[in-house]
């Protein structure tokens, strides 16, 4: 047995370690695939409801929106109406850029 056939020996026992490292990772990463789709498959029953949900909240939040910000724009329209009528009156020149 000479230093050629060890090297050669060395060489094998080096690959077989390495691939065998890098099976380790890849054995548990299928598992933990295989166990996200079996969670996410548990999940699903659930999620309608949870958009059913989302589509109710969001249809109250802009119907409250509505009930509350509806009268601010209107006083705030209001008084740009009467500003500007006012200013229309009292012969004062438009603001803003005129064409």
């Amino acid at each position: 047995m000479t230093i050629p056939f060890w090297h050669n020996v060395s060489l094998v026992l080096l690959v077989v370690e390495a691939f065998l490292l890098a099976l380790i990772p890849l054995v548990v990463l299928y598992f933990v695939n295989r166990g996200l789709r079996q969670f996410r498959s548990s999940l699903r029953p659930f999620s309608l409801q949870v958009r059913m949900r989302a589509q109710q909240v969001e249809q109250v939040t802009a119907q409250v929106g509505e009930l509350i910000v509806a009268p601010i724009i209107a006083i705030y329209a209001l008084g740009a109406r009467l500003h500007r009528i006012l200013r229309t009156i009292a012969g004062l020149p438009r603001k803003g850029i005129h064409l």
